[in-house]
């Protein structure tokens, strides 16, 4: 009986070879998979990306090694969230939080962005915010000036703010930004308080001035000679104009038209009737050329331009007053002399534009002359009245008012048929939305 057939040594040893080959891997691979966990998420088909694998979406079952295993989950419109899974683990859910966000955007850009007080990038952005509820965005230009924007962050929605920073537009006005404020309604409670909504519009830097007006005039009344019954200069249209009977600063000449008193022709113009700060805004309209609707501003509209919208107590913040700051009754005013404490250097008008503006550039907001505003008492904000109303508001105090009488909040109403020495206007025009 013959010899069995022997295996081929060189198969032997290929066997070996592979066996001893097996045997480094294990020891080599020391995250050899020791179990799978079933991850779920809410909401589900989430994105499931473990560390150095392949994306997966959930639910999914995970193979874990003996060390554990990194993922970060991931949907659109939720904040990603990064969690570890350990091999003794059978199943694992992850909650994934909403994203709100909120796309901020400025005029010009490249204003600080602070979100409750923490900063928060320049703007353009687009923040990521992961907890609902109330917001404050703030938005802070070049030059430190700071707009304010309330949101309520209560649904997985998108949510935007644009902040327009006052700007100049041409022909003395300013870009006054929309927002919400709370209205004071002026002292005593003569209005009830409330937050109402601004939209963007734009308003004089200073009140209109003798040599503005002066323009009006020559241009529908150019061939005006003195009247010698009314006398000082006036005509029947200047006189319709300035129902008064204390001497204007602007008169007829004898070589025809209107000319402003020497040295006067930078101050405010004063003596003006609602009616005439009317016809002044008409003419401009059509004057200007721009397609611009030239109106007086409402109560809220000014009050919003003179508080910066941030409920401050004077035009510079609320500090009190010093005859730096504002032209009022003071030791230099010889008539009533309100605040002998003060003095601001005028004893009646200062030039338009003489004291420091507030924080948007406005000039003027407290004191020199009370200015005229669109409505009546009892309607602020509001531009439709009957053609019997007879009283009109104005605001900001002047130089025969006291210091408080120059707050934000002040304002007094008036016989719109007559004209005051302490009364004048600024022109406001609503912007082109088309």
């Amino acid at each position: 009986m013959g010899r069995p057939d022997l295996p081929d040594p060189s198969w032997i040893l290929a066997m070996e070879v592979f066996l001893l080959a097996a045997a480094l891997a294990l020891l080599l691979v020391p995250d050899w998979p020791r179990g799978f966990v079933a991850v779920q998420t809410v909401p589900s088909a989430s994105t499931i990306t473990p560390d150095g694998g392949p994306a997966l979406s959930s639910p999914a079952w995970i193979p874990v090694p003996a060390g554990g295993i990194s993922i970060t989950v991931t949907r659109e419109g939720y904040a990603d969230r990064d969690t570890v899974i350990s091999p003794g683990m059978r199943t694992m859910i992850v909650y994934l939080d909403y994203i709100f966000p909120v796309t901020i955007t400025s005029r010009p850009s490249g204003a600080r962005i602070l979100l409750d007080g923490e900063e928060a990038g320049t703007t353009p952005a687009t923040l990521q915010v992961t907890e609902p509820g109330r917001y404050m965005i703030e938005a802070v230009d070049a030059t430190g000036l700071v707009l304010r924007e309330q949101i309520v962050l209560a649904a997985n929605s998108p949510s935007s703010i644009h902040f327009s920073f006052p700007s100049p537009a041409g022909g003395g006005l300013l870009s006054i930004p929309g927002g919400e404020f709370e209205f004071q309604g002026g002292p005593g409670g003569t209005l009830p308080p409330r937050t109402v909504r601004v939209e963007e519009f734009l308003l004089g830097r200073t009140e209109v001035t003798n040599g503005e007006f002066n323009l009006f005039l020559n241009s529908v009344d150019p061939l005006a000679v003195p009247d010698s019954v009314l006398g000082n200069g006036r005509t029947k249209f200047l006189a319709s104009l300035f129902v008064c009977d204390y001497p204007l600063e602007i008169a007829a000449i004898e070589s025809g038209g209107y000319a402003v008193l020497p040295g006067r022709e930078g101050f405010p113009v004063r003596g003006v009737t609602f009616a005439a700060c009317s016809l002044y805004c008409d003419w401009l309209t059509l004057a200007d050329g721009s397609g611009r609707v030239f109106r007086l501003p409402d109560e809220i509209e000014w009050e919003y331009a003179a508080s910066t919208g941030d409920g401050r107590e004077w035009p510079w913040g609320d500090a009190g007053a010093d005859g730096s700051l504002l032209n009022c009754s003071d030791a230099s005013e010889m008539i009533a002399t309100r605040a002998p404490w003060m003095d601001d250097g005028f004893p009646e008008t200062s030039p338009a534009g003489y004291f420091p503006g507030n924080p948007w550039g406005l000039h003027d907001m407290a004191g020199n002359v009370w200015e005229w505003c669109a409505n009546p008492p009892g309607n602020a904000g509001l531009t439709g009245f009957a053609p019997s109303d007879t009283v009109r508001c104005l605001r900001g105090g002047s130089w025969l008012s006291s210091p408080e009488d120059c707050r934000v909040s002040a304002r007094m109403c008036l016989d719109a048929g007559l004209g005051y020495p302490f009364a004048g206007f600024r022109i406001a025009a609503t912007v082109d939305r088309r």
